[in-house]
């Protein structure tokens, strides 16, 4: 199989994954061999679709780039690094934290990845990557928990429980519910037998499903400070009912704690 025979296959292989900027890379260098009528770019129909699903693509061009096989694919260290400055907040967490639970990466060579220059921000944004991590839901989740002050540990085992997704704070258990929650007699039975033995150890549950944490957040950061004992039951009704702002939720809190303190120093 001679280059273009190579790079044609690659090109039909990428096409069928849909990845169309990397398909248009290699379309780019068999077209400077003379290879003709390749499509170009997406369907009008796509394009003008009203979700925008074929957003502008950026390219970032480098002096070196480490591929993971034998396709000129940029490789997961600077995927990572360009999410952690390029893509919105959390979706770069969430890409970072999966390359890290998968030791495609490391901390250190992601720093090093950085650099100095330009990168602030992004050096800023992974000290908030977790390698612990198991899944989008617990990164969002613990990020959202974290960037409001709060003490989130992840993937905590505790003896006759087991491992508990979050553990804010020191007292309160967060388990998070995604796509394929327990629904078996199996699993049902040890989701009871595992809340009981929390009870019984003084700790306190919350279970939040992939639809709270990702489209009501504030509900979610509500329920946990009322959980907590730092704001009234009615501040996660209204906060429920979109009532609320997050950042009035956390103004609550700290007023509702000086209250408290004030009582109990009295």
């Amino acid at each position: 199989m001679d280059e273009v025979d190579a790079l044609r296959k690659a090109y039909d292989v990428l096409r069928g994954l849909d990845a169309r900027p990397v398909a248009e890379m290699i379309a780019q260098r068999l077209r400077r061999r003379g290879v003709r009528k390749l499509p170009r770019g997406p369907r009008r129909s796509t394009r003008d679709n009203p979700v925008g699903l074929t957003a502008p693509v950026v390219l970032h061009r480098g002096r070196s780039c480490r591929y993971d096989g034998p396709l000129p694919v940029a490789g997961t260290l600077d995927c990572a690094a360009q999410a952690l400055r390029c893509l919105p907040p959390m979706a770069a967490l969430v890409i970072v934290d999966s390359a890290l639970a998968a030791r495609r990466v490391t901390v250190a060579e992601l720093y090093a990845r950085l650099g100095t220059k330009g990168s602030a921000a992004a050096r800023i944004l992974l000290t908030l990557a977790d390698a612990n991590s198991e899944s989008p839901l617990e990164t969002i989740a613990r990020v959202l928990l974290r960037v409001h002050g709060l003490d989130v540990r992840t993937q905590v085992y505790l003896d006759g429980v087991g491992r508990v997704d979050l553990l804010v704070e020191g007292v309160l258990v967060v388990e998070l519910d995604g796509f394929e929650h327990h629904s078996d007699r199996a699993h049902y039975r040890n989701d009871r037998r595992r809340a009981n033995a929390l009870t019984c150890m003084g700790l306190r549950l919350v279970r939040f499903t992939y639809e709270d944490v990702v489209h009501r957040p504030t509900w979610v950061v509500a329920c946990v400070f009322e959980a907590l004992g730092a704001v009234p039951i009615s501040v996660a009704s209204r906060a429920l009912m979109g009532q609320m702002s997050t950042a009035e939720v956390i103004r609550s809190s700290h007023t509702y704690r000086a209250r408290v303190n004030r009582q109990d120093g009295a």
